[in-house]
């Protein structure tokens, strides 16, 4: 089999670039439905299960809640100009 690839648009592409990574290069095959979260702090493959066979507008509430309330759980960052 060839390679497979893929774009992503609309503002993933400057988040990742913000969070520190030029691109993200995924190898294999997940068993389960998973999800890529990147944050300052590194990036994690969670599990997706719970939002198999979602809608495109629910999917997107239901990662809203689940991701801001993972991020919360992170010191932000603060920059202070002099």
């Amino acid at each position: 089999m060839g390679t497979v690839g893929s774009t992503a648009s609309t503002e993933f592409a400057h988040e990742l670039r913000c969070s520190g990574y030029d691109g993200v290069i995924f190898t294999g095959k997940s068993e389960k439905p998973v999800y890529l979260l990147v944050t300052n702090e590194g990036a994690e493959i969670k599990p997706a299960e719970h939002l198999w066979g979602t809608v495109g507008e629910e999917t997107i509430k239901i990662l809203n809640k689940e991701v801001g309330e993972e991020l919360k759980k992170l010191k932000p960052k603060r920059w202070h100009l002099a």
